[in-house]
């Protein structure tokens, strides 16, 4: 609301639409956001589309408002960043302090995991463990570098708050996009450093002491055993229960796919279909508890493209992947092929874009890193011109 208004007292507007003319990135979230308005046209829950259409107004107001206007020189940008990573390190420390808490009045390790360590209503742990793996991919790169954010002690304390907060926190993708994070960023460092043999030594001791660190704390070696029973129960039952919940809301999603293949559902109303397939899904599910069947409750498509595709049909599809492909081979900063692979990866198990976690995350930084033309390359520009 700030941006709106100062874009609108800023004047200007001519200049402005000359700066989004020119802005692909920005104009593909555009079209993601137009998709959207469109679905709530022919969708079968206005109400529902009504709320998302406003949910996802960040897609439209961020490129409008950081895409049109030189706000930020590069090194605003990397102060945003800044204080974006020390934002997470808070919230990480914050949540441990509150399960201590807890764990003080009832003895119960369990406050220290998952979602009883992040216990906010509108932040899931899926989420924050995304912003962990963000701001700690950050940290990693520079910090190789000798381009601290802070200062060298500083920025290794972050990086393992970020790291022991992805362990608690036990996102088992999280788990994944760490591991690809060092893989990606440290391998290739020490590989031009020191050759392949000592790059590949120094990767595999690091994924032994991850490993070895989950497996041993009980939260985390919980969310590790979940993943075998998982796989296990797969194909059968097991026990005369299932604890797979993503392959039969991939399975159902995947039908409502194929009914609304072109179009989609509409805006809002993708949850409502896919609720409407798990009704005949009679597997049990054990919640540590009690038995209860996937109908009663309800759940999204726990993946952001079949999401995608299940509400705005094939098109929606195709512009989000165009918003993350086109940008990640067009840039040249690291910092932004990160962000889409983190955010790529973090997809394939939540649908990220159905909260406001998500979308504010990937509109915001998004802009950031793709969309802002900043007052550095705008002088440069100029500079070339004269």
């Amino acid at each position: 609301m700030v941006f709106g208004l100062f874009w609108l007292l800023s004047g200007g507007f001519q200049n402005k639409l000359d700066h989004l003319s020119k802005n692909l990135t920005a104009g593909l979230f555009f079209l993601y956001y137009l998709w959207v308005v469109i679905g709530a046209f022919y969708t079968t829950l206005p109400a529902e589309a009504e709320k998302d259409v406003v949910l996802k107004l960040p897609f439209v107001v961020w490129p409008l408002a950081l895409g049109s206007l030189f706000l930020f020189s590069s090194k605003n940008l990397q102060y945003l960043l800044r204080w974006f990573i020390l934002a997470s390190a808070i919230s990480i420390l914050f949540c441990f302090t509150m399960a201590l808490g807890d764990f003080l009045n009832n003895g119960d390790v369990r406050e220290f995991f998952f979602t009883r360590l992040v216990n906010y209503k509108v932040l899931p742990p899926h989420y924050l463990g995304m912003y962990l793996s963000f701001s700690y991919g950050c940290l990693l790169y520079q910090g190789l570098r000798k381009k601290y954010f802070f200062s060298r002690s500083t920025d290794v304390l972050l990086m393992i708050i970020m790291a022991v907060g992805i362990l608690f926190i036990s996102v088992r993708m999280q788990y994944i996009v760490f591991l690809l994070i060092n893989g990606w960023i440290f391998f290739s460092f020490l590989y031009q450093k020191s050759g392949f043999l000592k790059a590949s030594l120094s990767l595999l001791v690091l994924i032994l002491i991850f490993g070895s660190l989950a497996w041993v704390f009980p939260g985390s070696k919980r969310r590790i055993k979940d993943t075998y029973n998982e796989i296990v129960s797969f194909e059968r039952e097991v026990n005369q229960k299932q604890t797979n919940h993503r392959k039969f809301l991939w399975l159902h999603g995947w039908e409502v796919v194929r009914e609304h293949l072109w179009i989609g559902t509409g805006t809002g109303a993708s949850d409502q279909a896919l609720q409407l397939k798990l009704q005949n899904n009679d597997h049990k599910f054990w919640d540590g508890q009690d038995v209860y069947y996937l109908r009663d409750r309800n759940y999204n498509f726990h993946n952001t493209y079949l999401q995608q595709w299940a509400t705005h049909g094939i098109v929606g599809l195709l512009i989000l992947l165009l918003a993350m492909l086109v940008p990640f081979w067009r840039t040249h900063d690291f910092k932004g092929r990160l962000f889409i692979v983190i955010c790529g990866l973090s997809f394939l198990t939540e649908s990220m874009l159905e909260r406001q976690a998500g979308v504010l995350f990937f509109s915001f930084f998004y802009c950031l890193l793709f969309v802002v033309k900043t007052i550095d390359e705008n002088q440069k520009s100029q500079q070339a011109i004269e």
